[in-house]
């Protein structure tokens, strides 16, 4: 589970930052992958087979849309600036930088967070049928994926000294997004379910 929000990290940390930026993003992305990893467990745990019967029909399907559409920025970002426009608002847009003390939307790394962390219901689920508790290997989960997280954004912050290849990296990293979304349909055989309805 850890895997997919080291992926995530790393492309969270593809902006250059300054030292502060840094830390506040860093620690944001650390966080909040790390939350969502611990929490859908409990979730799952709590609610049981109900919830995880509900959602099971669907939640490959949120997963792929909220992938999709934070891939689908990410290209947009890349190449929804000609070359020379993008030298000419460049000093523009690293003085509004400047400002900000997260570098990536919250909703974006909501989406992420979120989008990386639905299969850890199923866990929580079962987990609930041969346990009495799962409050400690929810909190080991989330801080795995915690560390993993920002091990990630820090090698997206080392990527980030490449600017010269800005374009390149979003684009990869919007289709290693897609991918991940594309694996999660995969793993619930939802091109099969498509393929069953048709």
């Amino acid at each position: 589970m850890s895997v997919d929000a080291f992926v995530c990290s790393l492309i969270a940390g593809r902006f250059p930052m300054s030292r502060v930026q840094r830390m506040v993003t860093g620690s944001s992305v650390a966080i909040s992958f790390g939350f969502f990893q611990f929490f859908m467990p409990v979730l799952g745990f709590i609610a049981g087979n109900r919830l995880h019967d509900k959602v099971a029909a669907f939640d490959h399907w949120i997963a792929f849309v909220l992938l999709a559409g934070v891939s689908a920025q990410m290209l947009k970002e890349a190449w929804g600036k000609r070359d020379d426009e993008q030298d000419s608002d460049q000093n523009c847009s690293s003085e509004s930088d400047r400002g900000r003390l997260m570098m990536i939307g919250i909703n974006t790394l909501l989406a992420m967070a979120v989008a990386t962390s639905l299969d850890a219901l199923a866990v929580g689920v079962s987990y609930g049928l041969v346990s009495d508790s799962i409050m400690l290997p929810a909190l080991i989960i989330g801080l795995i994926c915690a560390v993993c997280s920002q091990c990630g954004f820090s090698m997206g912050q080392a990527l980030s000294r490449l600017r010269s290849l800005d374009s390149l990296l979003n684009t990869i990293g919007a289709l290693v997004l897609l991918g991940i979304g594309i694996k999660v349909l995969v793993e619930h055989d939802a091109f099969a379910q498509l393929t069953a309805i048709a």
